[in-house]
C-alpha cells in the first residue's frame, strides 16, 4: 500500500512543482519537494510500523486510513479557500 502511494504521489508532486515553480529555480524546488516527500514518507512509514506492534495490523491500517481521510478532507477544505489567504483571515477587497 505504501509503495503504491509513493508511486502515485511522486509523479503528482513533479507535475505540481513543474507547474508552479519559476523555470530558473525549478530544479531546486523539485529537489526540496522530493526531499520533503521522501523524508516525511519514510518517517510516517516508520511510525506506522511501530504503531502496528502496539495496535496490531488491523489497527495500523485503520490509523493509516484515518490519516489519509484527514489529508483528503484538508485538501478539499483548502480548495474552497481563496489562494493566498490564511485560515481565519479575510481576503482583502
Amino acid at each position: 500500500m505504501v509503495s503504491a502511494a509513493f508511486s502515485l504521489g511522486q509523479p503528482s508532486l513533479f507535475s505540481v512543482v513543474s507547474d508552479l515553480a519559476v523555470i530558473k529555480i525549478r530544479g531546486v524546488v523539485t529537489g526540496f519537494a522530493t526531499l520533503g516527500f521522501l523524508t516525511c514518507g519514510s518517517a510516517c512509514s516508520a511510525v506506522l510500523g511501530g504503531l502496528t506492534s502496539v495496535v496490531g495490523a488491523h489497527g495500523g491500517l485503520i490509523v493509516l486510513a484515518l490519516v489519509c481521510c484527514g489529508g483528503l478532507a484538508l485538501a478539499l477544505w483548502s480548495l474552497g479557500r481563496e489562494p493566498g489567504t490564511a485560515a481565519g483571515t479575510c481576503a482583502r477587497e
